[in-house]
């Protein structure tokens, strides 16, 4: 089957049609994986600070409990 002039034209009119689509179509796609990504950021993070507090309080709770303990030998 020999393909004509006008059959060539046709297919490139339907894909010249469909790139914008398909651009527009990736970049919502990269859009949410922007999203998520930065989700996924924001909960490490929030991870981190969460055990960095922990570990502060207890460091605190230790440094009143030996200031206690002074204070009632003094």
């Amino acid at each position: 089957m020999k393909t004509t002039n006008a059959v060539v034209k046709r297919k490139y009119v339907v894909m010249k049609r469909k790139v914008p689509e398909l651009t527009r179509k990736m970049e919502e796609l990269t859009r949410k994986q922007e999203v998520k990504t930065t989700a996924s950021v924001m909960k490490r993070k929030h991870e981190v600070v969460k055990s960095k507090m922990t570990e502060v309080t207890s460091n605190l709770k230790k440094l009143t409990r030996k200031q206690a303990m002074k204070n009632c030998y003094m």
